[in-house]
C-alpha cells in the first residue's frame, strides 16, 4: 500500500467520481485505475461500486476509509516536521486575491510575514474573482484572498478575515443621505453607477437589487472607483459598495449610508487542497494572528 493509493482512495471518497479525481491528482485515467485496483487486489476486496453513475463504497471501502484518513492524517503532520528539518533553502508561496486587499490592510500582513519569514519568497497577484478562482482550480495558486460569499464551489479550507458590510454611496446633498440607514427599497427609483471591473462583484451587487424587488437602473459606463466620484459629486447617481471601498471615496460631498437590510460579504482565505505546503501553513498560522490584530 502507497501513499499514493491512499490519495486516491480518499479522492474518490470524496468526489465520487474516478475522472474527476484522476484530473485532480494530475494523474491519467488509466494510470489513476491501476492505482485502485492495486489497492483493491492487496486486500482481497472491491472498495467501490462502480455499476452507478456515483461512485459509492462498498461495505469495506466504508470501513476501510476511517483508517486510510489517519493514515494520510499522520503522514501529514510527519512530512509537515520533517520540513522544518530541511536546510533554510527558499520555499515559494503563491497568492492570488481580488482587488481592494489594500483596503483591508492585508498587504501589511504580506509585508510583516516576509519579515519573519524571509526564506519564503511570495508571489502575489491581484487579479478578478473569477481569475482567482480559476487559479485555485487549476493547482496555479498556494492560497487565495477573495470573498467567500463568490466561490463557486467548496474548499478544504476557508479562513474568515474580514467581515465586511454594504453601504450606499451618495452626494452629500441627496434626498436619501441625512438617514442614520437606507434599505434597499428606498433605492429602487434612483440611477445606479456600479463597479464592473469585476464581473462577479458587479453581479453580486446587482443581485441584491434584485433581491429587494427591483432591478437597478444602472448607468452604463465602466468606471474605476476615482472616476465614479464625478458622477456622485454631481448627484447623479449612487452607488453600492462594500463599507472598505467606500471609504476611499467618500470627502467633503460624499457621504456613505449603511444598508438597512445587512448585506455583507466575508473576505477570506482559501486553500485549494487537504495538504498545504510548509509555506502555507506558516502563512495561514500567521493570518490567524493578523487578524486578532
Amino acid at each position: 500500500m502507497t501513499i499514493l493509493q491512499l490519495k486516491c482512495f480518499l479522492g474518490v471518497i470524496k468526489n465520487k467520481n474516478f475522472a474527476k479525481t484522476a484530473s485532480a491528482l494530475g494523474m491519467t485515467q488509466s494510470v489513476f485505475s491501476k492505482q485502485i485496483k492495486g489497492l483493491e487486489e492487496e486486500f482481497h476486496v472491491k472498495f467501490f461500486e462502480r455499476s452507478t453513475r456515483d461512485i459509492e463504497p462498498t461495505n469495506a471501502g466504508i470501513s476501510f476509509y476511517p483508517h486510510a484518513k489517519y493514515i494520510m492524517k499522520q503522514y501529514n503532520e510527519m512530512f509537515s516536521q520533517m520540513q522544518e528539518y530541511l536546510p533554510r533553502q527558499r520555499m515559494k508561496l503563491n497568492i492570488a486575491s481580488m482587488f481592494f486587499i489594500q483596503q483591508y490592510h492585508i498587504l501589511e500582513g504580506v509585508h510583516e510575514f516576509r519579515k519573519t519569514y524571509p526564506n519564503i519568497e511570495i508571489a502575489l497577484s491581484e487579479q478578478r474573482a473569477l481569475e482567482v478562482q480559476e487559479a485555485l482550480d487549476k493547482g496555479q495558486t498556494d492560497i487565495a484572498i477573495i470573498y467567500a460569499e463568490l466561490l463557486q464551489r467548496q474548499y478544504p479550507k476557508v479562513i474568515p478575515i474580514k467581515e465586511d458590510k454594504m453601504v450606499a454611496v451618495m452626494n452629500k446633498d441627496h434626498s436619501l443621505a441625512w438617514k442614520d440607514r437606507v434599505s434597499l427599497k428606498e433605492l429602487k427609483n434612483e440611477s445606479f453607477i456600479m463597479m464592473k471591473g469585476d464581473s462577479q462583484l458587479h453581479y453580486y451587487l446587482m443581485l441584491t437589487c434584485i433581491d429587494a424587488g427591483f432591478v437597478a437602473n444602472e448607468i452604463n459606463v465602466n468606471l474605476r472607483l476615482e472616476t465614479m466620484k464625478s458622477y456622485l459629486r454631481e448627484n447623479q447617481a449612487v452607488t453600492l459598495l462594500m463599507r472598505s471601498m467606500a471609504e476611499d471615496l467618500v470627502d467633503n460631498t460624499l457621504v456613505l449610508v449603511p444598508i438597512r437590510e445587512n448585506k455583507k460579504l466575508t473576505l477570506s482565505v482559501v486553500v485549494p487542497t487537504e495538504t498545504p505546503s510548509t509555506a502555507c501553513e506558516k502563512f495561514l498560522a500567521y493570518i490567524e494572528d493578523f487578524k486578532q490584530k
